[in-house]
């Protein structure tokens, strides 16, 4: 379930909002990301890539080293290959201010879907 591998990747210190999305025509789940800025502003200062988020977010360095973690969390969680993401888009706007999430802060699944179409449907256009 992709809740399950969700609350996985939130354990990384990376990751701040996490919706995984997959469809069973396809061979992999792909993931929207909301980074911890505070974490990856650290590793991009180590690289020696600029502080602004948006910058952040469509580095395909830091984008690599988000997933890279993600899955190492996961591995260390006993998630299955075929659970975890093999694409991530990283965003710099909470979930919370595109309004995914309700009062409870619990992710509806239809809205994130809906608001991340174009970005899903690029992540599975891509090649792996």
């Amino acid at each position: 379930a992709p809740e399950k591998v969700e609350n996985v990747y939130l354990r990384s210190r990376y990751v701040a909002e996490v919706f995984v999305y997959g469809e069973s025509i396809r061979d992999y789940n792909v993931a929207i990301v909301h980074p911890n800025f505070e974490k990856v502003k650290e590793i991009a200062r180590e690289m020696e890539i600029g502080e602004d988020p948006k910058e952040i977010c469509d580095n395909s360095k830091i984008v690599r080293f988000v997933l890279e973690e993600m899955n190492k969390q996961g591995k260390q969680d006993g998630l299955f290959g075929f659970e975890m993401a093999k694409r991530i888009k990283l965003v710099p706007i909470s979930f919370t201010t595109l309004g995914i999430f309700t009062g409870t802060l619990k992710l509806q699944r239809a809205v994130a879907k809906t608001v991340f179409s174009s970005e899903i449907q690029r992540l599975y256009s891509e090649n792996v």
